[in-house]
């Protein structure tokens, strides 16, 4: 059975949470407590500035080991992000949540539910950086088919980007999951006031510390790269069964995986036919490789009977990710028989060590199980 996984890998698990939370909220969820006046509510300049250039260096370094070609088209992909307001502030700072996200449901750590409107209307100096994070994920579970206020994209060419032309108010944005041909890199939506306050009451007054209003606002992502996947199909070809009484027999691999980052790893594979004297072709299917993993195959045993002719072709590939043109990608042996009259099965070490030391178990060598070709694998 092939192993599933969250093919929109969106994988919330492994989100690094934006630091752009911190987002100088006090008091008793007045913006303005370290501030000198009130909100200019009535302005509609504001600027809110976000930079990537942190995101396109991590590119070029998952991308190290992938060549140049490689490297230059993750790098020419392009960031698209969706900013939306969701409450206006006042003259106090205070927000009120608009139509649109007030009734956002939001679950509680401790099991209670509540709504995006209801938790913002109630923060304070306690709102930890967890909450504001909750609150800009239920907003974010409503945007689907809203119209963004803006949508700006970023590139290696122009790493930042600035929404212009912003009435004050609290915005989230939302950042769309970036494909590139070997990794998916996650953002988490986040949650960001216009205007700021960046004062800091521990740390010494001066003209980097001061309690104005800042109407343009500056701000980053935090992301996390997601590893995509590809398979490896083993294709056997046998030019004859003349000579081999049984029909029968079993051709085993080596599997070497070098992939861009992390550890090498090695994988014994087995095409086994069956007594089927017509058979002249099986395959077996390697899954779940680091797409952009160097891989060569060898054929280590030879089913009795027979000896290889030719392969691997080619000799080494590159995995391709699920999706993506050309994967599976495929290497091809060929055999014929040897003049001998022997002819039977192998076997396969199914057993695998995983991080933990514990040894798995990783399919059967009976016949139709898996890493075998005498019968159609299910799943």
């Amino acid at each position: 059975m092939r192993k599933r996984r969250w093919k929109s890998r969106k994988g919330a698990a492994f989100l690094a949470f934006a630091l752009a939370l911190a987002l100088g909220l006090s008091g008793t969820g007045l913006l303005d407590t370290h501030a000198a006046g009130p909100v200019e509510t009535d302005r509609e300049d504001c600027t809110l500035s976000v930079d990537l250039s942190d995101l396109f260096a991590q590119i070029e370094e998952d991308y190290a080991a992938a060549g140049q070609e490689i490297q230059e088209e993750a790098a020419a992909k392009e960031v698209v992000l969706n900013l939306y307001k969701a409450a206006d502030v006042d003259v106090s700072g205070k927000y009120t949540a608009v139509s649109d996200f007030k009734d956002a449901p939001l679950e509680k750590d401790d099991g209670g539910s509540s709504t995006f409107g209801q938790e913002l209307a109630a923060v304070d100096s306690e709102t930890a950086a967890a909450e504001w994070e909750a609150m800009a994920a239920a907003a974010a579970g409503v945007t689907e088919g809203l119209a963004p206020v803006d949508t700006r994209t970023a590139s290696k060419a122009q790493t930042s980007v600035t929404f212009t032309a912003l009435p004050v108010g609290l915005y989230l944005v939302v950042p769309q999951q970036l494909e590139t041909p070997y990794y998916f890199y996650n953002f988490t939506p986040y949650l960001v006031s216009v205007p700021d306050n960046d004062f800091n009451p521990d740390a010494p007054a001066g003209p980097d510390n001061t309690d104005d209003w800042v109407y343009e606002v500056e701000t980053i992502l935090k992301w996390s790269p997601e590893v995509r996947y590809g398979d490896l199909e083993i294709i056997k070809h046998r030019d004859s069964t003349n000579g081999v009484p049984l029909k029968a027999a079993a051709f085993v691999f080596e599997v070497s995986v070098d992939p861009l980052k992390g550890e090498d790893q090695q994988h014994m594979v087995s095409v086994i036919f069956e007594n089927d004297p017509n058979k002249t072709t099986g395959s077996v299917m390697l899954e779940d490789l680091p797409a952009g993993s160097t891989v060569k195959v060898e054929e280590v045993y030879s089913g009795a009977g027979y000896e290889l002719e030719s392969g691997p072709t080619p000799e080494s590939v590159i995995i391709i990710a699920d999706g993506e043109a050309g994967s599976p990608v495929q290497v091809e042996f060929t055999n014929t028989v040897d003049g001998s009259t022997n002819g039977g099965y192998g076997i396969v070490n199914n057993f695998r060590q995983g991080e933990d030391g514990e040894y798995e178990y990783t399919g059967g060598n009976v016949p139709g199980g898996q890493g075998q070709t005498g019968e159609e694998d299910e799943g």
